[in-house]
């Protein structure tokens, strides 16, 4: 579950409290404050938190920043999904063998 935390101070600390708070996959954080990000411009600048650490998306546009929200969500889904997609695998190869 990805979250969003439009921040005016300690952007970054607010978000991974929600992250934490709200037990979300992703947080992006976006200081709203700032003269070149926000709701009333173009561009956008913001923080991808996650379990695994922080990632800074640099000053782009709005369709920018959301292309590398995307990706980092499809990412974190398919870690997840990763290790149950193993599993039926490795149940079938437990099932074989004792069969045997």
């Amino acid at each position: 579950m990805v979250g969003f935390a439009a921040e005016t101070e300690n952007v970054v600390g607010n978000a991974a409290r929600k992250l934490r708070t709200k037990r979300l996959d992703l947080v992006v954080a976006n200081d709203v404050a700032a003269a070149d990000t926000g709701f009333e411009v173009d561009t956008n600048s913001v923080v991808l938190i996650d379990a695994s650490g922080r990632t800074t998306v640099p000053l782009a546009s709005k369709d920018e920043v959301a292309e590398r929200i995307l990706d980092r969500a499809v990412a974190l889904r398919r870690a997840r999904r990763s290790p149950r997609a193993q599993r039926p695998a490795a149940a079938l190869a437990r099932r074989r063998k004792h069969q045997r």
